[in-house]
């Protein structure tokens, strides 16, 4: 599962606002991007998708549609088997 950095940071600042957290989009934006960077050029173990993996970018997919695709991808691969 992947989203944008945007989707990533509305969904992080949404969850901080019902929290009572008020802090600005651009600062969670930020840090998203940050960590991004951190976890993909990091010397040791780097975070790198597999060369087989699947990836459904859930950007605009509510929770349902992300089920929905995961069940077809399954449904997709039990066929073959």
């Amino acid at each position: 599962m992947t989203a944008s950095p945007e989707t990533r940071a509305e969904r992080r600042f949404d969850e901080l606002q019902s929290k009572g957290q008020n802090v600005p989009y651009e600062a969670v934006l930020k840090n998203v991007q940050e960590r991004d960077y951190i976890d993909t050029h990091r010397e040791d173990s780097p975070l790198v998708k597999a060369a087989d993996a699947i990836e459904i970018n859930n950007s605009h997919l509510s929770r349902e549609e992300q089920f929905d695709a995961v069940l077809e991808l399954v449904h997709d691969i039990a066929k073959k088997i």
